[in-house]
């Protein structure tokens, strides 16, 4: 319990270590409405990441109740499918909506709201990807992965803050974030990649998939209680 449970709080620790450092930069290199801005910006963009955390309850409740190695991968790629592809969906959506409606929404101070949107929105599609893979390694009982993982973010963010937020204000933290998240997947991707033997085609949706997921929803809408996720 204290190796496990060691581990998942120093990777939570090192993750707000990493928002919190380009909020310090943020503070000493720009002006109050644009940290304003930025933060809104920030809020619009990770309120997409319920849909990957939601889809990380679930996959972690099924991969902590099996110990098919191969059933526990094919589970979690599948999982990485829906989270990415609802994920992606969201975020075209509001990066679509015009600088209008945002002014609207909040005020006309928040113009430079939507292109901070549009450079996190790469790193909120990646972090859809991290997430179910933090869950895959917290549910096998892998949880130092994703302190391994933290800590290379915050060397990136460490990295890319210091360079980027002097020099572009609030477009180089969104930047720094993307990176950042970035940064995350593609080290636990190359840790599954070799643990399961898994490819990045295999990301691709399959018809498969879609059968998969409409009697996965079937059963939950229909109150069945053999639902199988297999």
């Amino acid at each position: 319990m204290l190796h496990y449970g060691a581990f998942m709080q120093l990777s939570t620790l090192v993750s707000t270590l990493n928002k919190r450092l380009s909020l310090y930069l943020l503070h000493t290199n720009c002006t109050e409405p644009q940290i304003g801005v930025y933060a809104s910006g920030t809020q619009v963009t990770e309120g997409v990441n319920i849909v990957s955390q939601s889809i990380g309850l679930v996959e972690f409740s099924a991969l902590s109740n099996t110990e098919n190695k191969q059933r526990a991968s094919q589970l979690t790629l599948r999982f990485m499918k829906i989270s990415i592809l609802l994920t992606f969906s969201a975020l075209l959506v509001i990066c679509l909506l015009p600088t209008d409606f945002f002014e609207w929404i909040f005020s006309g101070e928040f113009a430079d709201i939507r292109p901070v949107i549009l450079l996190m929105a790469p790193g909120i599609l990646f972090f859809s990807a991290h997430t179910v893979l933090a869950n895959y390694f917290s549910g096998t009982g892998k949880p130092k992965y994703n302190l391994y993982a933290s800590l290379i973010g915050l060397t990136i963010t460490l990295i890319a803050a210091f360079i980027l937020i002097p020099a572009l204000g609030i477009k180089g933290a969104a930047i720094t974030t993307s990176l950042t998240y970035m940064a995350l997947f593609v080290y636990q991707w190359v840790v599954f990649h070799k643990q399961t033997g898994s490819r990045l085609r295999q990301l691709i949706p399959e018809k498969e998939d879609f059968s998969w997921l409409k009697a996965e929803l079937q059963g939950i809408f229909g109150n069945k209680s053999d639902t199988n996720l297999s």
